[in-house]
């Protein structure tokens, strides 16, 4: 450090103020000792940071490999700006793809605000971000470009917001927009929008989100079994916060295998009810378990083909049919009722008296 062209050279010693003490902690740790322990990502962005200014190559490099294992939905849009500031090829590409990947959560964060602009660039134009509509992109735009002005020292008016807007707006895909959609978007904005014939992947749950995911786990309680017959509720429940559903793990006991089942959830509001999905179990990657009498017991993890957004003290039904009328699904319990997930604690409410089949509800 004494060495390089930085100012303490020519005074001997060398003053830090811009770095916090366990930072400093940490990086003359790794300088004398070669070695460092880090807590967190913030710990590793903020070392990242002292690392390059101090021109520790070494450390900075052990940062990106730090922070590539601590990449997550809520934290990866500030890990990415890092990664694009210093060049950390193989952290920006592991960050990209999850953002991609989640872009439908992404887009609708107040993370993706904090995104420089050549970051945002990287995801808009990408035709991988997997959103279901193409208005998440003009809206995390239009909540984008007043954090861009602050920025870039520019007052906030329509003027400066349109101004920073514009380079993206060729990018985005105006021909998957619905009149309605676009009905949505403000008048300056609308008229610098041409259609340009870009499309994007359908919007679907890749798997590497299971990476990411939590669920609600459950146990079989075997003594008892309910028929799945014309019509069978497995279960009936609420969340105290917004979750995307992605998935679930489910049991049932049948003669043969894949059943002919199908599974739906629905939305209850009051007297009615809105239908979210369906879906036919048939073509699901079932395990085959214990053999119980002339049946045996499946099991399988099945993802759904697109997130399934679900609002706070809401409460959601999942019911199965069977063509066949010969299969069985194991009464359940629930673990726990809460979940400790990055964002805090998730609550589920059960509102029926028995839970059949279901061994897992699986969360974003």
């Amino acid at each position: 450090m004494l060495e390089s062209d930085f100012s303490e050279k020519a005074t001997g010693s060398i003053l830090i103020e811009d770095i916090k003490p366990k930072i400093v902690e940490l990086l003359l740790g790794y300088i004398y000792r070669g070695r460092v322990n880090l807590q967190n990502w913030q710990e590793g962005l903020e070392l990242l940071r002292a690392a390059h200014k101090y021109q520790v190559e070494p450390l900075v490099q052990f940062c990106g490999r730090f922070l590539e294992t601590v990449i997550s939905i809520s934290n990866v849009c500030y890990i990415y700006n890092e990664a694009c500031l210093y060049t950390l090829l193989s952290l920006k590409e592991k960050c990209l793809k999850l953002i991609l990947d989640a872009g439908f959560i992404i887009l609708k964060s107040k993370a993706f605000e904090v995104l420089e602009k050549d970051s945002v660039m990287d995801i808009i134009t990408n035709s991988d971000l997997n959103i279901n509509s193409e208005l998440m992109v003009f809206e995390a735009l239009l909540r984008w470009s007043p954090m861009q002005c602050c920025r870039m020292g520019l007052e906030v008016n329509e003027a400066n917001k349109l101004q920073e807007l514009t380079p993206f707006l060729k990018y985005v895909c105006f021909d998957d927009m619905s009149d309605t959609e676009k009905s949505a978007l403000p008048a300056a904005v609308l008229s610098c929008v041409k259609p340009n014939n870009r499309n994007r992947i359908a919007h679907c749950i890749p798997d590497s989100l299971l990476h990411f995911s939590h669920s609600f786990n459950f146990h079989t309680d075997q003594e008892f079994m309910e028929c799945v017959g014309d019509l069978l509720s497995c279960i009936r429940f609420s969340l105290d916060t917004f979750q995307y559903m992605i998935g679930l793990k489910f049991m049932v006991v049948t003669p043969e295998c894949p059943p002919h089942i199908h599974l739906s959830m629905t939305k209850i509001c009051g007297a009615s009810s809105t239908n979210c999905f369906t879906m036919n179990l048939y073509s699901a990657s079932w395990k085959e378990g214990l053999q119980m009498n002339e049946r045996k017991r499946y099991e399988a993890q099945i993802l759904l083909r697109q997130p399934c957004r679900l609002d706070p003290k809401t409460v959601y039904k999942l019911h199965l049919t069977d063509r066949l009328q010969n299969t069985y699904c194991p009464k359940t319990k629930l673990f726990t009722k809460t979940l400790l997930t990055e964002k805090g604690h998730v609550n589920l409410s059960l509102h029926s008296e028995s839970v059949w089949g279901v061994m897992g509800l699986i969360f974003l």
